[in-house]
């Protein structure tokens, strides 16, 4: 609401222009307006209405410079925009004003402090100097401050979880291979029966390699950025991922290294591209790329390096390839039809659409999806209740079946042995609270 509490501000969704609006109108709903309108992905997040009641404060995604969030303000008198600093965040979680209208309260994802959790930062108003509030391993998500700013209101969120190891995928023959306070997560098999996976354990993400015991454990990545979403190759020569070491922060591209970790190779280098995996055949490596103005879309790139080549046309990302290589398990937003991505099968030869899943995105946990053994199933995770379970739908159709029984904790991440005889996955449990943060205007690093 506005300052007077005469107006309100809020963000309105055009699914079939792929266009999002900020918005103002009356309190009693009368008189809108459209302040600003932007085109999918480049869209506004959030929306809070200066003290001063002259300006609209967002949270902005962009993808020039590589995908990343910044704060912007709008006129609301004429529209006009100015970026307030030149900050650069992953992510933006939560946005307030401070009462007197010299900075606004941020939860953030900070890329160049090599930090992976959700942090409280002021940014001052106008000119956008940054001072981080929080310093620890919590994540805290949105800010909320009263009218003398004098305290802060946020929901602070810790995950724990651990590598389990389940012979076919048996809840009761279900083993815990890791232990520890951090999070361990994206775990993968390789073809010798190791397990990759990636671990905040440092401080920021890396990955490592470990035996299917949990013993001999490796870190494969140090002091090289925020490395994520590992993909072994089906001769075990390489791990597949993404990182943002190349030098721009923000920007994430596919690399490639030895099992070992050594011999690291840029693949790519465009603006953002992410969640690479292998084709069966070895030869490619398939992801998604997010360029400027323009839809996420899946591309591949030989995995010795060379020409990229696009796939898909569409709203697609997150690839995963089908055990015969033929198709991709992604998810898929039909523009003309639906605001949110569902999974879909695409070809991999032709880029083409072959047909949406029954599959409602209530139902799966965002990008926890593989596919069966023999290529002809879907594998997906979904939250019932509080506790994640594996099921598993027929391409060719029919009713989903659940596979796993976990009787409690969430399912972070899980992969299939190639054999599709043993399951690894990372469990574990997401604690929230709700905090406040006293005396703000001297609060101080900790």
């Amino acid at each position: 609401f506005s300052p007077d509490g005469k107006r309100f501000a809020f963000l309105r969704g055009y699914p079939r222009e792929s266009e999002l609006a900020l918005m103002v109108a009356n309190a009693d709903g009368s008189g809108e307006q459209k302040l600003v309108t932007r085109k999918q992905p480049n869209i506004l997040l959030r929306a809070v209405w200066s003290p001063d009641g002259r300006t609209i404060a967002c949270a902005s995604q962009n993808l020039s410079g590589g995908m990343h969030h910044e704060v912007v303000e709008v006129n609301v008198a004429d529209g006009s925009e100015r970026v307030i600093g030149s900050h650069m965040w992953g992510f933006i979680a939560g946005l307030s004003w401070l009462s007197d209208g010299t900075g606004l309260a941020l939860s953030a994802l900070d890329r160049l402090s090599g930090s992976n959790q959700l942090q409280i930062y002021e940014l001052s108003y106008p000119d956008g100097e940054i001072r981080r509030i929080t310093n620890d391993l919590s994540n805290y998500a949105g800010v909320s401050l009263p009218s003398d700013s004098s305290t802060l209101l946020t929901a602070q969120t810790s995950a724990v979880s651990n590598v389990w190891i389940a012979p076919g995928g048996d809840a009761s023959r279900a083993r815990q291979v890791t232990s520890g306070s951090g999070k361990y997560d994206q775990t993968v098999w390789a073809p010798d029966g190791r397990v990759v996976y990636v671990s905040d354990a440092t401080g920021s993400a890396d990955i490592f390699l470990m035996d299917s015991e949990g013993q001999n454990q490796k870190q494969l990545t140090s002091d090289a950025g925020i490395n994520v979403f590992p993909s072994v190759s089906p001769d075990g020569r390489y791990i597949i991922f993404d990182s943002n070491r190349a030098g721009n922060i923000g920007t994430f591209n596919v690399w490639r290294m030895d099992i070992d970790g050594s011999n690291p190779k840029q693949l790519t280098s465009g603006e953002g591209e992410y969640w690479p995996v292998c084709s069966p055949d070895g030869k490619w490596v398939i992801y998604t790329s997010l360029i400027s103005s323009e839809k996420p879309m899946i591309w591949k790139v030989p995995i010795d390096g060379g020409d990229r080549v696009r796939v898909t046309e569409k709203y697609t990302m997150q690839p995963v390839v089908s055990p015969d290589g033929k198709t991709i398990l992604c998810r898929y937003m039909d523009e003309q039809a639906v605001a949110f991505p569902k999974l879909a099968l695409f070809s991999l030869e032709s880029g083409q659409l072959i047909k949406s899943l029954d599959i409602s995105p209530a139902n799966y946990q965002s990008g926890q999806y593989r596919w069966s053994a023999d290529g002809k199933s879907v594998l997906y995770s979904s939250v019932q209740a509080g506790v994640s379970n594996i099921w598993s739908l027929p391409t060719a159709g029919g009713a989903p079946k659940q596979l796993t029984d976990f009787k409690s904790d969430l399912i972070f991440a899980f992969d299939w042995s190639r054999d599709g005889k043993t399951l690894a996955c990372a469990r574990g449990v997401a604690m929230t609270d709700v905090i406040l943060i006293k005396d703000l205007a001297r609060a101080e690093e900790k």
